[in-house]
């Protein structure tokens, strides 16, 4: 279930951005994935997490979230590369969105798994909100 989420080093990140959607998981302030978050508030129906701990969010959870607070929409898609026939996944991240129209941020590289792919397009999307 963990490679559900996020990585540990992307979480930060996402906190950095002020992402605070709730999650299902958590790392603990050193980086290790401690699972489900079960610490409800008495009488207020919200969850906290102890002192430390970042949230960790799920792939799909962190671009539905860039995708309605910046206008940035991603897809991964799969490609033959090469003679030989040889799966590859590569991503496209657009957007209508001011601040970033009239760019098109892809890498057609060509990973050799669609995770590999998801882990590259969160990271270049971080990338592309601090630099904006």
């Amino acid at each position: 279930m963990e490679k559900e989420f996020v990585t540990y080093e992307q979480a930060l990140a996402l906190k950095e951005l002020d992402f605070d959607e709730t999650c299902f998981g958590r790392y603990d302030g050193k980086g290790k994935y401690k699972g489900k978050i079960w610490y409800e508030m008495p009488n207020q129906g919200q969850y906290t997490i102890p002192v430390g701990d970042i949230l960790a969010p799920t792939y799909p959870q962190t671009f539905r979230w860039f995708r309605e607070k910046y206008d940035l929409r991603v897809w991964i898609e799969s490609n033959i590369k090469s003679n030989h026939g040889i799966l590859k996944f590569e991503y496209v991240i657009a957007t209508t969105n001011p601040i970033f129209l009239n760019n098109v941020f892809d890498d057609k590289s060509g990973f050799k798994t669609y995770e590999e792919a998801e882990i590259a397009c969160l990271n270049k999307i971080i990338e592309i909100i601090k630099n904006k």
